[in-house]
């Protein structure tokens, strides 16, 4: 004898015990009853997911996809800020030191200048 069970998707699960009942009160004797049970709980759960359970999870996983999207895209712009703040506080330096030895390098010409 065969029997076919609906798709269970994830909000159906598989009641073992109410199985057991319904094939008891069907007029199988209890250690078959109890077998069945047995085996369509086990059917459920190693059977393959169903389409909507493929699809919850699709939708699940886009979901997660764009949340971690938002992070890095705002970590990004946090980071492009601090690097574009640390570029110009060495800029600044740079310039100070560039206009630092150009005092230094005038000074000294003008001393050798002197010495001549």
């Amino acid at each position: 004898m065969l029997f076919f069970l609906p798709s269970y998707g994830m909000e159906h699960t598989m009641d073992s015990l109410k199985i057991y009942e319904r094939l008891k009160n069907a007029k199988f004797d209890e250690a078959k009853a109890k077998e069945l049970a047995s085996i369509f709980s086990l059917f459920a759960e190693t059977s393959p997911a169903s389409k909507q359970d493929l699809r919850e999870t699709e939708l699940q996983m886009v979901r997660e996809m764009k949340e971690i999207d938002a992070k890095l895209t705002k970590e990004m712009k946090d980071m492009e800020l601090r690097l574009s703040k640390e570029i110009e506080g060495i800029r600044s330096s740079t310039v100070r030191w560039v206009a630092g030895l150009m005092l230094v390098n005038t000074g000294l010409m003008v001393s050798m200048l002197k010495l001549l």
